[in-house]
């Protein structure tokens, strides 16, 4: 009885011995697995831009050279960098940097606060990196400073946990001397807008749009999730008409439910050409 029993205490013994290996080596694996967060960058297709966010505009620097460029891409692919949940991103705080690179695969954007990266596709990473100094110490005389954080990197990301993130809207019209902007329908991720001319005057638009989302009464301008260029060209709108036209939203990723509306410009058209008169009409909508 006594070695019967002397065996089982071994035999569980090793199996847990075994659980336990296989999940460190499993770790291990994981960790194994995390690429580079530069690995695609290549400093010959395109400038570096460093960005600093203090929760009301955003300050944009380039690096042209391209060794130095290289060099910060070394150390940031030598970073040990660990995955982490992505539900975290809830924790990145402002004051804020960000970088964006031209890579192989297309532009890679990072966004880093105190130890926390995200990246382009919403992933979540943790590794420490002194990029404040970096972005303190780069000498850029044309220095860029945009009024909104949605010029941040990845900021379609980081808006859902901090509205600063997006940029604020005031009231905007959906009809302005006789042309008119309504919703049609929500179908497949697509919604059909109603554009109508009855100015006695002839517009024109072209294929662009932007989206915006009511937020405890406010409404802000919300960035794509995946770049996507819209078409160029436009469209004459003669008087007396209306064209209904389709926006996709595809781009901007899964929406949750709410309030939302297109914002559409539209301008004069005369017989040399375009007129300079820029207007924008919104046509607001909900998801459920």
């Amino acid at each position: 009885m006594k070695t019967r029993s002397g065996f089982l205490i071994i035999l569980m013994v090793c199996i847990f011995v075994l659980i336990f290996y296989a999940g460190i080596k499993s770790m291990d694996l994981n960790r194994a697995d995390v690429a580079p967060m530069l690995q695609d960058a290549k400093p010959e297709n395109c400038a570096m831009m460093l960005y600093y966010f203090d929760g009301k505009t955003v300050k944009e620097k380039w690096i042209v050279d391209d060794e130095k460029e290289q060099k910060i891409i070394d150390e940031i692919n030598n970073l040990k960098i660990r995955a982490v949940k992505d539900s975290l991103i809830k924790d990145f705080s402002i004051p804020c940097y960000g970088l964006t690179m031209g890579g192989i695969t297309g532009h890679q954007k990072l966004a880093y606060s105190n130890g926390l990266w995200v990246k382009e596709d919403g992933s979540v990473y943790k590794a420490e990196y002194d990029l404040a100094s970096l972005f303190e110490s780069t000498s850029d005389p044309d220095m860029k400073t945009y009024d909104s954080g949605i010029y941040f990197p990845n900021s379609a990301w980081l808006g859902p946990h901090d509205v600063r993130f997006y940029r604020k809207e005031g009231a905007m019209p959906s009809e302005k001397d006789g042309v008119s902007l309504s919703f049609v329908s929500l179908d497949d991720n697509v919604v059909t807008i109603r554009l109508r001319n009855d100015s006695g005057s002839s517009y024109g638009y072209g294929s662009g749009f932007s989206l915006q989302k009511q937020i405890d009464g406010e409404w802000y301008t919300i960035p794509m999730v995946e770049y996507a260029a819209f078409a160029g060209g436009s469209v004459v709108l003669p008087e007396g008409e209306s064209h209904d036209i389709k926006c996709n939203l595809a781009p901007y990723g899964t929406l949750e439910s709410g309030r939302y509306r297109i914002e559409k410009e539209y301008n004069t058209f005369e017989e040399d050409g375009w007129g300079n008169s820029e207007n924008s009409l919104v046509a607001e909508f909900d998801i459920k």
